[in-house]
């Protein structure tokens, strides 16, 4: 087992805890809170520095896809704030920067898998009459579940998933 495979799983689940807790509170509050973006980070940064002194990679290999990650991922949700002239919160382009930065690159499956059930519950919710074309839905929830999920398919999780919709 390589040294990245041992820091992965533990920084796959304290960004898991962190983003049920912000989806906890987006659904109650419909706000992200700051406090709990600043933990999620300053864990990282320790567990970043922890790599880059452990590791055999060079520390170039460690920062650079977590720099890589915050950029993308945050820089895609400031776009997206933009364009959408505040439909997308100022929170959720800080959710989305703190997932690039345990991600790395990886953070655009997260982003996809979000962006994909977010939106297959809207059109639920259009189709159903209860939804409207200008309703925010807190995006939180989605994203727990789409980096979950984009988590579980990365490390194999595949049949699982498949097991699970096809015999239950």
């Amino acid at each position: 087992m390589d040294m990245y495979s041992v820091w992965e799983f533990p920084r796959f689940l304290i960004l898991l805890c962190g983003l049920v807790m912000i989806a906890k509170a987006d659904l109650k509050e419909r706000i992200i809170p700051n406090q709990m973006i600043m933990v999620l980070l300053a864990i990282r940064s320790i567990l970043l520095l922890q790599e880059c002194v452990l590791s055999s990679d060079t520390w170039t290999h460690i920062v650079l896809p977590a720099v890589w990650g915050t950029l993308s991922g945050g820089g895609f949700f400031l776009i997206c704030r933009e364009i959408s002239r505040g439909g997308v919160g100022a929170g959720d382009v800080k959710l989305f920067a703190t997932i690039g930065y345990y991600l790395g690159g990886r953070v655009w499956n997260s982003i996809l898998c979000s962006l994909f059930l977010a939106s297959v519950w809207s059109l639920c919710l259009f189709l159903r009459g209860k939804g409207r074309w200008k309703k925010k839905i807190p995006l939180a929830p989605f994203v727990l579940a789409g980096t979950a999920l984009a988590m579980l398919l990365e490390t194999g999780g595949q049949d699982e998933i498949f097991y699970f919709l096809l015999y239950r």
